[in-house]
């Protein structure tokens, strides 16, 4: 009897040790814009693909900043420009399951800019140009991942970001 004790606890810590946390995750990454502006996914190219290590926050800034337009009516449009920052942490990665946490900095303004390696990129809305109302605010979520299945996170009316754990 105590033979079979200690083998049913030998087969539970062998379980236990195949399902241990591990140290990254590779992730798809994008944000999507859908306005009169500007359409499609923002960032170019293979941009929103990376690698999350644990226990570190990833800052990702794709496509950044960008015009948008909203109309109440055909002829009752408005403009601003929207910077958009992400911070991403990786919380656990065990087999095809990881847990992220995501924070979004939006930010809706005349005008915007931010520097890359290759220089300073600003966008501006013309002042006779009507203006939506300047907002700055956060969009904080846990996203539970499954590989091979995507998730959206609404941020405005114009943006929302997609993540996959591929």
């Amino acid at each position: 009897m105590k033979h079979i004790s200690l083998l049913s606890a030998a087969l539970a810590l062998s379980g236990c040790a195949s399902m241990e946390q591990e140290p990254s995750a590779h992730i798809d990454f994008y944000v999507w814009n859908s306005n009169s502006l500007v359409t499609g996914f923002l960032g170019g190219g293979g941009g929103g693909d990376f690698d999350l290590m644990k226990g570190q926050t990833t800052s990702v800034r794709v496509g950044s900043p960008f015009p948008i337009r909203r109309c109440e009516a055909p002829n009752s449009c408005k403009q601003a420009v929207v910077t958009i920052t992400n911070t991403l942490r990786l919380l656990s990665k065990v087999g095809g399951y990881a847990s992220v946490q995501l924070d979004s900095h939006v930010q809706i303004g005349r005008q915007s800019s931010i520097r890359s390696p290759t220089g300073e990129i600003t966008e501006t809305i013309n002042d006779g140009v009507p203006l939506i109302d300047p907002q700055d605010f956060h969009v904080t979520q846990t996203l539970e991942l499954e590989a091979g299945n995507m998730q959206t996170v609404e941020l405005i009316p114009e943006a929302h970001i997609e993540i996959r754990l591929p």
